[in-house]
């Protein structure tokens, strides 16, 4: 089996950290199983290919920012204790936090835990066939968390969405699953062809 590593990376370099960017990190040490530990600071992130990598953020997730992110997954892809910012305000359409692309095939899964989604219109704008978990989040800062045209299901446990807007939004495509929710909460309904499963809310 391939090592799993873990690197530390920190704009400054400061601590532990032997990098400045996820970016710097040698492909031959982005193994799967791998955990790149981020330190307070924005990390510009543009196109990122992340197969099977962990991304945790340390201390306050509002202050580890993984801006711009345009993400083509595989394997399991995971988001820990951080925000994802895009460049655009709630509102405008064509703003998210994050950007999955239609590369990700229906293999991948993309995880977020405490992961709080601001500066966009969508939270997570899913373009790829990744199966999306989320848990934890906080998605009040964007109008709608969820923008997927995928035919997985979307899980959506212990988050909350904009109180004034869509909770989970699913896009128009009829053949897609129902986000599932358990335990979350929302300002309004789905918009589109698809429908809300609530297990329970809050």
């Amino acid at each position: 089996m391939p090592q799993k590593f873990t690197h530390y990376i920190d704009n400054e370099l400061s601590g532990q950290a032997a990098y400045k960017h996820p970016a710097n990190v040698e492909s031959h040490a982005k193994t799967l199983g791998t955990t790149m530990v981020l330190s307070p600071g924005v990390y510009e992130m543009s196109s990122f290919t992340a197969d099977g990598i962990s991304f945790e953020g340390v201390g306050n997730k509002a202050d580890v920012v993984l801006a711009n992110l345009v993400l083509t997954a595989a394997n399991t892809v995971t988001f820990k204790n951080l925000s994802l910012s895009g460049n655009s305000p709630v509102a405008a359409s064509t703003g998210r936090s994050i950007f999955i692309t239609n590369d990700s095939p229906a293999t991948s899964t993309v995880r977020f835990e405490d992961v709080k989604f601001v500066n966009g219109d969508f939270g997570i704008d899913n373009q790829g066939a990744s199966a999306l978990w989320i848990e934890r989040c906080d998605g009040t800062n964007v109008d709608r968390l969820l923008r997927s045209n995928a035919v997985h299901a979307a899980n959506v446990n212990f988050t909350m969405g904009n109180l004034a807007g869509n909770a989970w939004f699913t896009g128009a495509n009829a053949t897609l699953k129902a986000a599932t929710t358990f335990m979350s909460f929302g300002g309004a309904a789905n918009t589109g062809n698809t429908t809300k499963t609530a297990r329970s809310a809050l």
